[in-house]
């Protein structure tokens, strides 16, 4: 069997980590690779390589249908495993190839957002995708028909990521659990050491906004930081909003850096606050910490956050774009969750436990080689219940 590793290319560490996490479950029989964008392969190419000894194929996902069959043509796969990749329906029309895909919130079937103005974090929908009819291929409508596959991967554990009863049902959809990576050497331990180790008799806190952050971090994040910073509290983050005068300000107490071994992190803070994506909500669960989730209007996470709320491992506020407010809530939210620890702390740690154990359960019942078995036995492109296309891309 040979098996291509298909991430979203612009989605950044977030959807190539749950690949690699799957490629360390292979064992040798398996042979395999991964299709990378040009950027991703020159910002995260040489940690891939020596931490996880990738291979790394030469032709570039430039997120088209010609570059991935580019990718086909080149490492000759006999099934593909996706993350988010919406080409890869289109190029399967094609060169029919069984496929795997990891499935999410924000792309269940039969399951609207939350809230009908949020967006979903790829950053466009069906609708915006571009015209494909001219090849002969068949346009997809819905969002969630570019994810029909032979086999289909939920990274996550069923008290969380909630699915009707037709996915409950289809014997192609499996939980795994959370689907991370170990820390490795090549991030940063050892300042980090020093870090927590300075700041031993204070309250500590990790906040995110995610990875590929930029531009779209509201400002209020950095004041939110700023105003944790003023108490005493002593950050890690990874936002790159605001770091130059907070590092001036508050050189021993802040600690910036865009990757973190996140185990080690949250081993050694007292409270999370992130983004609630599908990896960072892992993180507090696994090492028994409340967190605060924050706002992005983008409802694949937004409503997994809710879900964690209602489950009472979580506090939720808003974007800033929607909550005047924001700034007050995240306030009190330290106040009361960081430095005061004014909730009961004996139902959330009995809550997390539970979740916990589920998580373990459904890792230990998860055999990915099974999964792909399955579902190269299958029809290749049975799935999408497309005829192959006589036109083919130049």
């Amino acid at each position: 069997m040979r098996v291509l590793f298909i991430p979203h290319p612009m989605g950044g560490v977030s959807h190539l980590i749950p690949l690699v996490s799957l490629h360390r479950q292979l064992d040798g029989s398996i042979e395999s690779a991964f299709f990378l964008s040009e950027a991703a392969k020159q910002q995260q190419g040489n940690l891939l390589q020596r931490g996880f000894g990738l291979n790394l194929l030469r032709t570039h996902h430039n997120y088209t249908i010609s570059s991935e069959l580019a990718a086909y043509a080149e490492f000759q796969p006999s099934i593909i495993v996706d993350d988010t990749n919406l080409v890869t329906a289109y190029a399967r029309q094609i060169k029919p190839l069984p496929r795997v895909t990891i499935l999410r919130t924000g792309v269940f079937p039969n399951m609207p957002p939350k809230n009908s103005q949020h967006t979903h974090s790829v950053g466009h929908t069906a609708d915006q995708m571009p015209s494909v009819e001219r090849y002969g291929l068949q346009t997809y409508r819905n969002f969630q028909d570019f994810f029909q596959a032979e086999a289909r991967i939920i990274p996550g554990i069923r008290s969380i990521e909630v699915v009707d009863e037709s996915l409950k049902r289809d014997p192609r959809c499996t939980y795994s659990g959370p689907l991370l990576l170990e820390d490795i050497d090549l991030l940063p331990r050892h300042p980090l050491a020093q870090f927590f180790e300075r700041n031993r008799d204070r309250k500590r806190v990790y906040l995110t906004y995610g990875v590929t952050q930029g531009r779209d971090t509201p400002a209020a994040i950095a004041e939110g930081i700023r105003s944790m910073l003023e108490k005493g509290v002593a950050v890690v983050t990874n936002v790159d909003v605001g770091r130059a005068p907070l590092q001036a300000a508050f050189p021993s107490t802040y600690f910036h850096s865009q990757y973190l071994p996140m185990h080690y992190v949250c081993e050694n803070v007292d409270l999370m606050f992130h983004h609630c994506g599908s990896g960072a909500y892992h993180y507090p669960l696994l090492h028994g910490l409340f967190s605060v989730t924050l706002g992005t209007q983008m409802y694949d996470r937004e409503d997994v956050a809710l879900e964690l709320e209602e489950l009472g491992v979580a506090r939720h506020i808003p974007s800033p774009a929607e909550n005047p407010e924001f700034d007050q809530a995240f306030r009190s939210c330290v106040d009361r969750y960081v430095l005061h620890e004014d909730y009961d702390r004996g139902a959330v740690h009995a809550k997390l436990h539970s979740l916990q154990v589920e998580i373990e359960r459904t890792r230990r019942e998860f055999n990915f080689k099974q999964v792909l078995e399955a579902a190269a036995s299958s029809v290749p492109g049975a799935a999408n219940h497309v005829q192959r296309p006589a036109a083919t891309l130049q």
